[in-house]
């Protein structure tokens, strides 16, 4: 939930290439202790722009850590080469995951 627009291209006018500033929703994979493993994070960007209040569904490819074992799946939003929002004190969802080979 926000009060400001969420531009799906991180700003109201963006020339951006690349994926910079994009919106997006995503994933990391923690090991057990709560620690960011070097496992592939997956994201994929919002849909649209959303105004306050606005929400939207999508879909989020995810792939699971090669290596068998207990983890922790965070789920958060992210602003391609800024930040995820988490680090800046929104709250995200983390579901344990157990890996079988």
């Amino acid at each position: 939930m926000s009060d400001v627009t969420w531009f799906q291209r991180g700003g109201e006018i963006s020339n951006q290439t690349d994926n910079k500033f994009y919106l997006a929703a995503g994933n990391q994979w923690l090991d057990k202790d709560g620690k960011q493993t070097s496992e592939e994070e997956g994201h994929n960007g919002i849909p649209k722009n959303l105004k306050p209040g606005e929400e939207t569904q999508m879909t989020l490819l995810i792939t699971a850590p090669k290596t068998p074992g207990e983890y922790f799946m965070r789920l958060d939003m992210v602003q391609e080469g800024v930040t995820w929002f988490g680090d800046k004190g929104s709250t995200t969802t983390k579901v344990p995951v157990t890996v079988v080979k």
